[in-house]
């Protein structure tokens, strides 16, 4: 099922209805999913600390890097304050690598959804 959304410029768009939505401190469904160098990353594993998700669209988006050069000085500071950054690619995992690693910084954990399961 669909609902119908008007946007600013008077046209319509068919937006989803997501009854699994998942809201500021709820807990997320578990995930497992890896990062560019194949190691794999559950959910789960980090139950009891406080975890940020970004959910970033492809790897080569440059809004997505800017996004993420955002997030590199975000994440620093929160990695001290013992709050994990994840942010989560609908792209393969070499697309990860090539696109992001220079931006991310060393605290943020870069993981691919290229089938986009967590979405």
């Amino acid at each position: 099922m669909s609902r119908q959304s008007k946007t600013k410029h008077g046209g319509s768009v068919e937006e989803p209805e997501n009854k699994d939505l998942v809201g500021i401190g709820d807990i997320a469904p578990d995930f497992q999913l890896c990062d560019d160098e194949g190691k794999t990353y559950k959910l789960s594993s980090f139950r009891g600390r406080r975890v940020i998700l970004s959910f970033q669209r492809y790897a080569a988006c440059p809004i997505c890097q800017f996004n993420i050069d955002r997030m590199k000085y975000q994440s620093e500071m929160l990695d001290r304050a013992g709050i994990v950054t994840i942010s989560i690619f609908n792209s393969k995992p070499q697309h990860v690598t090539m696109f992001t690693a220079k931006i991310r910084g060393d605290s943020m954990i870069a993981l691919s959804d290229k089938k986009g399961s967590t979405y």
